[in-house]
């Protein structure tokens, strides 16, 4: 478990505008660059490379995560098929 799970006092310290200039810097475009994807397997690697750097980044596991889920489901919206593949 995340240590600002485990600590109020830690939660409070995020820095909320620190986090939203993190996801805008590495996926406010990320719709358009999946959607604009030539093939399904760019379309993969576009979404992959910012969620791991978004990842790298971001302190927060939680938000790391909740990013993650968003751009996979983004994914499989405009390519009909979940990440791994699968339809």
């Amino acid at each position: 478990m995340t240590e600002e799970l485990l600590d109020e006092s830690a939660y409070k310290r995020l820095e909320p505008s620190r986090q939203k200039n993190q996801i805008a810097a590495y996926c406010g475009d990320i719709e358009q660059q999946i959607l604009s994807a030539s093939t399904a397997g760019e379309a993969k690697t576009i979404s992959e490379n910012a969620c791991r750097t978004f990842r790298q980044e971001c302190a927060s596991g939680l938000i790391g995560k909740a990013l993650t889920d968003h751009v996979t489901g983004l994914y499989e919206k405009y390519w009909g098929m979940k990440a791994d593949g699968t339809s």
